[in-house]
């Protein structure tokens, strides 16, 4: 059964990859903002799983919590 998880943020870990152009980081950069928000998975570590492959390198790190009202979620 699949659980819900809020995403609250994402860093990537470029540090060991050269030769990156401008647009290459541009568009990592913005599937990193775009990885915030609700993931549906099966575990936690589907999860960390999950947004390595849609961010397309290393991730540097990963905060998360579970499925709750929150800010990036709830509506006023």
């Amino acid at each position: 059964m699949q659980k819900s998880f809020i995403v609250e943020n994402v860093e990537a870990n470029l540090d060991k990859i050269t030769c990156l152009s401008e647009a290459i980081i541009e568009g990592i950069n913005f599937r990193l903002m775009n990885a915030r928000g609700i993931w549906h998975v099966n575990n936690e570590n589907d999860l960390y799983n999950e947004v390595e492959q849609y961010i397309g390198v290393p991730l540097a790190s990963l905060s998360y919590c579970k499925n709750r009202p929150h800010a990036l979620t709830a509506f006023k």
